[in-house]
C-alpha cells in the first residue's frame, strides 16, 4: 500500500513540474507574439499613414503601447486609438532582457522604438527572458520592417 502511495506522489509531482514549465513557455510565447504584433502595427501604420509611429515602453519596460505624434505638439506622442494604444503588460516572470539597435547592443531599454513615415526606422532585435532559461528574440529587419519571432 505504501509503495502505491509513493508511486502516486512521484507521478503527481512530475505532472505539476511539467504543467509549470508549459505555463512559462506559453507566457513567453504570448508575450513575444503580442510585442511583435505591436511592432508590426507601428511599422505598417507609419507606412500607410505617412506619419511616424513608435512602440513606447513604461514602468521599467514591463508595459508598452503603440503611439503616434500628438495633435497638440509634434514633439510629443500619444497612444493610438483602439487596442494597439492600450498599455499591454508583460506576463509575470517575462522581461525584456536586451535590445539590439542596428547591430549594436543598447546600454538600456530605450524609451521607445520608432518607425518613420516610410515604415523604416527601428531595425534590430528585442530579447525576452523568462523564469526558466528559455529566451525568445523578436527580429525587425532593416528596410522591410518585417517582424519575426524566434525561439532560442
Amino acid at each position: 500500500m505504501i509503495v502505491v502511495v509513493v508511486i502516486i506522489a512521484v507521478f503527481a509531482g512530475s505532472v505539476v513540474v511539467s504543467v509549470a514549465g508549459r505555463k512559462d513557455r506559453f507566457a513567453m510565447q504570448t508575450a513575444a507574439n503580442d510585442l511583435a504584433a505591436a511592432l508590426r502595427y507601428a511599422a505598417a501604420t507609419s507606412r500607410d499613414r505617412q506619419v511616424p509611429h513608435r512602440v513606447a515602453f513604461y514602468d521599467n519596460a514591463t508595459q508598452y503601447c503603440v503611439e503616434m505624434p500628438s495633435r497638440r505638439s509634434s514633439e510629443e506622442f500619444e497612444p493610438v486609438r483602439g487596442r494597439a494604444g492600450g498599455r499591454k503588460t508583460l506576463p509575470d516572470g517575462v522581461v525584456i532582457a536586451a535590445v539590439m539597435i542596428g547591430g549594436q547592443a543598447a546600454e538600456s531599454i530605450p524609451e521607445a522604438l520608432e518607425f518613420d513615415s516610410s515604415g523604416g526606422g527601428f531595425s534590430g532585435s528585442i530579447q525576452l527572458a523568462g523564469n526558466t532559461r528559455q529566451t525568445m528574440r523578436i527580429e525587425v529587419l532593416t528596410g522591410t520592417g518585417q517582424v519575426d519571432v524566434i525561439a532560442e
